[in-house]
C-alpha cells in the first residue's frame, strides 16, 4: 500500500520526514473531512484536532495518536496496528470492523461511540 499517495510506502519513500510532515498539514490542516484507503502509518499525529473526521477502508500502522481529539469520527474498516492513542478522545465516534491489535488505548475517552467488531 502507498503511503499517502506518494506512490511509495514508507520504508522505502525517498524523503519520508518531508513527506511525513507534509501529510500531517493535509490531514489537519486542508479542511478535508473525508480520507478513503489511505496509508497514515508511522505519522505523528500527538495533540492533533481531527473531530469529525471520516476514515474508511485506511492504515494507521504505527501510528500517533496520543493526546489527539479525535471526536466524532468514523473509522471503517481500518488497521490501527500498534496506534499509539493514550489519552486521547474517542468520543462519540463511531469504529466498525477495525483491527487494532498492540495498540495503547490508555486513559481513552469512548464515552457516547459506538465500538462495531
Amino acid at each position: 500500500m502507498a503511503w499517502g499517495d506518494s506512490g511509495f510506502c514508507h520504508t522505502h519513500h525517498p524523503a519520508p520526514v518531508e513527506y511525513a510532515s507534509n501529510l500531517r498539514r493535509t490531514i489537519i490542516d486542508s479542511g478535508e473531512k473525508s480520507f478513503e484507503s489511505e496509508d497514515f502509518s508511522y505519522l505523528n499525529l500527538s495533540e492533533a484536532d481531527l473531530r469529525g473526521r471520516d476514515f474508511r477502508y485506511c492504515r494507521f500502522s504505527a501510528c500517533d495518536m496520543t493526546g489527539a481529539d479525535l471526536s466524532g469520527c468514523t473509522f471503517s474498516m481500518c488497521v490501527m496496528d500498534g496506534l499509539k492513542a493514550a489519552g486521547a478522545s474517542f468520543s462519540s465516534s463511531r469504529m466498525v470492523s477495525i483491527l487494532a491489535a498492540e495498540g495503547d488505548f490508555t486513559r481513552v475517552d469512548f464515552t457516547g461511540s459506538d465500538l462495531i467488531n
